[in-house]
């Protein structure tokens, strides 16, 4: 499921899987497998916002980057524009949630 929330933020979401995982760096795993939990916990797509995104972002963030990022704070503190930077994720993450994994 990680690799599939990956394959569709990186644009390769309607492509035919070929059961290969892709070139998901080690440091990165992590990151989409919390995106994963949050859409195997979701009953619906729509139970997962932005600030759980973010949330998943800044544990990972604070556990294998820096605790010292600009962007690890409330979502509701950070700006509109980098808020948007969720975007992407999320819909990799809903998308995922609706569909299904194995496309």
């Amino acid at each position: 499921m990680a690799d599939a929330i990956y394959r569709y933020a990186n644009g390769q979401a309607f492509e035919r899987w070929d059961g290969q995982l892709s070139n998901i760096s080690a440091l990165e795993r992590p990151l989409y497998r919390m995106y994963a939990l949050l859409a195997l916990s979701a009953i619906d797509a729509d139970d997962i916002g932005m600030e759980d995104i973010h949330n998943a972002w800044s544990i990972w963030c604070a556990s294998f980057l820096t605790t010292e990022h600009r962007s690890l704070k409330p979502f509701k503190e950070l700006s509109p524009e980098v808020q948007e930077l969720d975007g992407l994720y999320l819909r990799a993450t809903q998308y995922v949630c609706m569909f299904g994994w194995n496309r």
